[in-house]
């Protein structure tokens, strides 16, 4: 350490060489000798020496709110030490000052009161380190709420009425301590000051851009239909008036005016690939009775009404389990029709501009991945009840990637000849999704977020990374 600014300006007043030097290397934080130099010294040396099970110094740093030396010079330490037992709840009687008047106006109050509560403070704090230290389980230092007012305000919070969201949902599958830092609590994490890029804001312009650009298609043409059937003139100048109509000449800054310079041109570069993952993707239905097209963009479920048109609707999908009942909501990128072993059928899409996962038995079970079973099922029961359409396939299109992925999709039925049979892994997920979704929400009404997490590298990403503990957590190996 660098000598303390009071030490250089002595030396330069009193001349070099007049004090003696010596240098030693411990980079321990703990006092070495027995007599602290001040209230910091005191307040370590008292907690190191409660932590080896000498707890008189914290004991005595309690008792008397922290102050260095006491009456005539001794030091707490040295008078403490000798002493046969300090309780927690004594405190030092303050008499009144010489003057009179009320003792909460003396300053020896006031230091003392400051110090209990960093006394407290102390304590809290080994409290909370020996709750997290437990190896048996989860503590409310760690996401579990335990207490009767908690549950009455989760329970009102989130209670039947409540409509979720399937990503909510899954979220707090993935992580209930962030679901409990972002949406309990509602934190904001503080933001670097740098110039970066916003993928959220990216994401929503990518899935506006393809929404209005289905809707020119389909209107251009007059019937539900796919790009690839547009020529490159018409496909050139459907999507060239989508991405001037949403990178317009807007009055904003110049960083601002450059970043959207920057989406604009990536969007442009991934549009000019969607041709062709189209073309992919239509080879899918060719041998159907009439081939998947896309029919409807941005539809709602569970949704205040709003300027949405048919099939959109706000009433809810519903799942009850053992007398519970949960609501669910949710937006669809897409839904595609067509007709295969004479039944109406639908593909549903979800447009990724990242990494999606894929759909299984074990992801619907953990309830890390809700979002398509959930969606196709509002389709079904929902938004295309009238058509009695029956779900084909649902996953995800890689925009920036290549495109639809039939080896990564949900195959929820099949044609065995004239008939439509379903799919083995469908009706698991169909018989397990009711029980999964309920099961969270419970979780949620009952207070648990408990700091856990599958994916090892979450600390990498997450905001909440630095409060979470997760590392403490995996090193003790708490499940």
């Amino acid at each position: 350490l660098s000598p303390s600014p009071y030490l250089a300006e002595v030396e330069q007043a009193c001349g070099p060489g007049r004090f003696r030097r010596r240098e030693f290397s411990d980079l321990s934080p703990i006092p070495p000798g027995d007599e602290p130099l001040c209230r910091r010294e005191f307040r370590i040396k008292a907690v190191a020496t409660a932590l080896e099970g000498n707890v008189s110094l914290l004991a005595g740093l309690i008792a008397e709110g922290g102050r260095g030396k006491g009456e005539g010079g001794e030091s707490h330490l040295a008078r403490i030490s000798h002493q046969p037992g300090t309780s927690q709840n004594s405190v030092p009687l303050l008499r009144r000052s010489s003057a009179g008047g009320d003792p909460k106006h003396c300053l020896p109050f006031r230091q003392a009161v400051a110090h209990r509560g960093v006394a407290e403070n102390i304590l809290a704090g080994l409290h909370i380190t020996h709750m997290r230290s437990r190896r048996d389980g989860f503590s409310p230092a760690e996401g579990i709420l335990t207490s009767d007012e908690a549950g009455k305000r989760l329970a009102e919070r989130f209670g039947p009425e409540r409509t979720f969201s399937a990503t909510a949902l899954e979220q707090y599958a993935s992580c209930p301590f962030r679901f409990f830092m972002e949406r309990i609590l509602r934190l904001q994490p503080i933001e670097d000051i740098a110039l970066k890029v916003d993928f959220l804001q990216r994401g929503r312009l990518a899935h506006e851009v393809l929404a209005s650009f289905h809707r020119r298609v389909n209107q251009e043409l007059g019937r539900p239909a796919s790009p690839s059937e547009l020529d490159a003139e018409q496909f050139d100048r459907l999507m060239g008036e989508v991405l001037d109509e949403r990178f317009g000449n807007k009055q904003t800054g110049p960083v601002e005016s450059a970043l959207r310079e920057v989406d604009r041109r990536l969007l442009t570069c991934w549009m000019s690939d969607y041709c062709d993952q189209h073309k992919d993707y239509d080879k899918l239905w060719q041998k159907e009775n009439v081939p998947l097209r896309p029919e409807f963009f941005e539809v709602s479920f569970g949704l205040p009404a709003g300027d949405e048109s048919p099939p959109s609707t706000d009433r809810p999908l519903e799942f009850t389990t053992e007398g519970q009942t949960v609501r669910l909501s949710g937006r669809i990128d897409r839904i595609d029709t067509g007709s295969a072993a004479g039944n109406a059928v639908f593909n549903v899409i979800d447009y990724k501009t990242g990494r999606a996962q894929r759909v299984t038995l074990e992801g619907v079970a953990a309830g890390t991945t809700l979002q398509l079973p959930v969606y196709a099922m509002a389709v079904a029961e929902l938004l295309l009840k009238d058509r009695n359409a029956v779900p084909w396939q649902a996953g995800y299109w890689s925009v920036s990637g290549k495109g639809f992925s039939p080896r990564a999709v949900l195959k929820m039925h099949k044609s065995e000849g004239d008939t439509l049979a379903p799919q083995p892994e469908w009706e698991e997920i169909r018989s397990t999704l009711g029980e999964t979704i309920v099961a969270l929400v419970r979780g949620i009404r009952g207070g648990r977020f408990p700091v856990c997490s599958a994916d090892e590298d979450c600390t990498g990403y997450c905001p909440f990374s630095t409060v979470c503990r997760i590392n403490q957590v995996r090193s003790l190996e708490k499940i």
